[in-house]
């Protein structure tokens, strides 16, 4: 209903992360919301900061205030469907539409109680486009040509049913958007207009929910409207988003070296872990406590020649007729690691060889005797 999707996507509890181990507080860290972790303060601080964002976006809207509002980009429709058919591949109760493409939440819904859910839900997120800023107020569509799920047209009554905007203003120390939006609301508090005249008594509190329903005139003088049009500019905004993706990049690469730093004591021995992916050369791999992703590739398969069924995500044999499918459980072994090139080298572990009895029976002692 609020126009997002809730993943069981956490950072690895690896010590040298060091504050990338919590949720961030503001929930923008991700393309999703983190899901609740009772033991991460943060964590339980994102839904109380997602309501304090939306109601300053309500409030914001029907003042027609200028800010900077966070979007999120549709999902990927062709994305959706293949994560639906790995789903039916793994024989997982899911009804596809004449178009055959679920909505993500209905996947969701799906992989709640599935036991490859971590899998899915990773690849359920490549579905979900980054969020970017945009202008609040502004008519037009989105970066990009995107129409946001966020946005409320402020030449229309809004919809009950359309999420509110989301306008970041409670942690400034973290981002900047959210000082740029906490210089609107103390300037709106401060400066702005309570009663059309000076002659006027009665004031209008304009921190109040329904106050727009009152105002009919302007709040602002004209210096400090252009001033706050200025604050919230399309330049700011666009070089507000080149570092936003600079700044996701530059974590994820954090995330896959120190998890590639972890893997080095595992060297030379047998894990168990869950297989991540399916490719025709090879699949991947999560092993260890940090869950790291390391590759077996087909050339190590000596057992077989391994053909691709990319529509069941799983690697077949032609003669033994064994696969390795996205969520099975394998037992692998780490043969190199990488750490500069976050590159882990793994094969599939050797199984213990039981030795066959012995056909021959035992053998009885005999006694000769003279006669």
């Amino acid at each position: 209903r609020q126009g997002a999707i809730q993943l069981d996507l956490h950072a690895p509890e690896i010590d040298a992360l060091g504050d990338l181990i919590w949720s961030d507080p503001t929930g923008l860290r991700h393309r999703w919301f983190d899901a609740l972790d009772s033991t991460d303060p943060q964590s339980l601080l994102q839904p109380l900061l997602r309501a304090a964002n939306r109601a300053w976006g309500l409030h914001a809207t029907a003042l027609q205030l200028p800010g900077i509002q966070l979007h999120s980009g549709q999902a990927d429709d062709g994305v959706l469907t293949d994560v639906a058919k790995t789903a039916l591949a793994l024989e997982l109760p899911l009804e596809l539409n004449d178009e055959g493409s679920p909505s993500a939440s209905e996947l969701m819904a799906l992989f709640e109680s599935a036991p490859q859910r971590r899998v899915l839900e990773q690849q359920l997120s490549h579905a979900l486009q980054d969020g970017f800023f945009g202008p609040l107020n502004a008519g037009e569509e989105a970066e990009d040509g995107i129409d946001p799920t966020s946005s409320v047209s402020d030449k229309e009554p809004a919809d009950p049913s359309t999420p509110a905007p989301v306008l970041p203003w409670c942690c400034p120390a973290i981002n900047y958007v959210d000082l740029a939006n906490q210089q609107v609301i103390v300037t709106l508090l401060s400066d702005g207009k309570d009663r059309p005249t000076v002659r006027h008594k009665q004031r209008l509190t304009l921190g109040n929910r329904d106050c727009a329903e009152q105002l009919s005139w302007p709040l602002f003088t004209g210096s400090i409207e252009e001033k706050l049009q200025q604050l919230c500019s399309d330049r700011l905004i666009q070089k507000l988003n080149g570092r936003r993706r600079q700044v996701i990049e530059l974590e994820r690469d954090l995330v896959a070296m120190v998890q590639a730093r972890t893997a080095e004591p595992m060297l030379n021995k047998d894990l168990d872990g869950q297989i991540s992916g399916v490719q025709s050369y090879g699949f991947f791999v999560e092993v260890g406590p940090t869950a790291v992703e390391g590759l077996v590739h087909v050339s190590s398969l000596n057992d077989d020649w391994y053909e691709y069924r990319s529509r069941q995500s799983r690697l077949v044999g032609r003669k033994n007729r064994r696969t390795y499918q996205l969520g099975d459980s394998v037992r692998v072994k780490v043969i190199k690691v990488d750490v500069l090139r976050n590159q882990i080298d793994l094969e599939v572990a050797s199984e213990p060889v039981d030795e066959p009895p012995s056909e021959l029976e035992p053998l009885v002692p005999v006694t000769l005797s003279e006669t």
